[in-house]
């Protein structure tokens, strides 16, 4: 039977009932006789039933807003405001429609009435940063933070991605650590915390970000590793950019001590190294480029220190281009150590060894800067037409490579 059969059916029931209870009422009432000392109170045994389910009502009642206000206060007197949850529902489907006005509008409207408020503060705050309202964002934060008590995460993350939108980077750091305190482990807070940490450059403190990235699997490995990488690269460049504003003689050592501050696994990347050995020689402190580059190739083979091993000249050139020279012996056919070669044979005025290596190295690839380097050698000894040919070939060759 279905739900409206069985309200129709129930109909004339609660007729006949009722018609029963009154004509008892009328022709067999009986009667009750309470007495309290020297009081005493008569009355129909049907009236005394009657009030006795009166007093019951009256008292869950009472009972039942008592719970509710107990609840937060959000409801009213027969149930839950549904009219202000379509409103919500409305505000939240306008806000992942990005109709941001509409949806601060609704969520702030019905935000009073729902029995976690915070939420709606929320979520129009968002939406009206988006707008780039600021006064009512802060508005919105400031009544959510009066209902944050057991949300003090949410309304952390929340008002640090507000912060995140208007390029408030430092309001929004604060914010992200004390998350970071309640929640350690929360992927999102270390999401955030990059975020804002690259935007302002906090290098060390990126780099300490790294463990619990890691730990927690937020990045892939080759995220983990370019982020290194980046990190690695940026320190060295500002200790570089920071330690001319010293004098010469302390230059070289607040450049050591920035590297030494890197972990071992950064300072074994390549690029990181190369960053590190670049600022070295330009401080003149050749001896220890060198050094560092030939440990580290005898470890991790990399082309770009092969490449500045060629660029970078030791105290003994000649000695430099024999060791690279036994290298080739080992790799036979890598180009980048062909065209170091070249660049050390040039610098000893080995003319020919140092044209062969280029020329062995344009048979395998078209690479610019053989093609450059053949182009200046060839001038070097007046053949201009053919170095020409070159230098056009390298610009070419370096369009191709963009």
């Amino acid at each position: 039977m279905k739900h409206w059969q069985l309200k129709i059916l129930l109909i004339p029931i609660l007729l006949g009932l009722g018609y029963g209870v009154l004509h008892l009422l009328e022709h067999d009432s009986g009667y009750v006789l309470l007495a309290i000392g020297d009081i005493s109170v008569e009355m129909s045994f049907w009236l005394f039933w009657l009030l006795l389910l009166g007093v019951w009502l009256l008292l869950k009642a009472v009972f039942g807003i008592i719970h509710l206000l107990q609840q937060g206060g959000r409801f009213v007197l027969f149930g839950n405001d549904k009219n202000a949850s379509k409103i919500t529902n409305t505000g939240i489907v306008q806000y992942l429609q990005g109709d941001w006005q509409k949806a601060a509008k609704n969520l702030e409207k019905a935000a009073d009435k729902m029995a976690v408020p915070i939420i709606n503060y929320l979520i129009a705050a968002k939406c009206s940063s988006h707008l780039q309202d600021e006064k009512l964002t802060n508005e919105l934060l400031a009544l959510a933070e009066q209902e944050a008590a057991n949300n003090e995460l949410v309304l952390l993350i929340t008002k640090a991605r507000i912060q995140l939108i208007a390029k408030r980077y430092e309001h929004a750091v604060a914010n992200l650590q004390k998350a970071q305190q309640l929640a350690p482990k929360s992927t999102l807070v270390l999401c955030l915390l990059k975020r804002a940490y690259l935007a302002l450059g906090y290098w060390q403190a990126l780099q300490k970000l790294l463990i619990p990235l890691k730990q927690q699997k937020v990045l892939s490995d080759e995220q983990l590793s370019d982020l290194s990488v980046q990190i690695g690269v940026a320190i060295i460049k500002q200790a570089a950019e920071q330690s001319t504003r010293l004098a010469s003689s302390k230059r070289l050592a607040y450049l050591q001590n920035a590297w030494s501050t890197l972990s071992n696994d950064m300072q074994k990347q390549s690029k990181v190294l190369a960053a590190f050995v670049q600022e070295l020689s330009k401080l003149g402190a050749n001896h220890l480029t060198h050094e560092l580059l030939r440990k580290q190739l005898k470890h991790h083979w990399s082309d770009d220190l092969v490449r500045l091993y060629g660029l970078i000249l030791s105290d003994d050139p000649m000695q430099q281009l024999v060791e690279l020279e036994s290298w080739l012996r080992q790799r036979s056919g890598d180009c980048e150590l062909m065209l170091a070669a070249a660049r050390l044979s040039r610098h000893n005025q080995l003319w020919g060894k140092a044209k062969e290596y280029l020329q062995n190295v344009l048979k395998q690839t078209n690479h610019p800067e053989a093609c450059a380097e053949l182009g200046g050698l060839l001038a070097s000894q007046g053949e201009y037409e053919l170095s020409n040919r070159y230098y056009q070939r390298s610009l070419q060759a370096s369009k191709q490579n963009q």
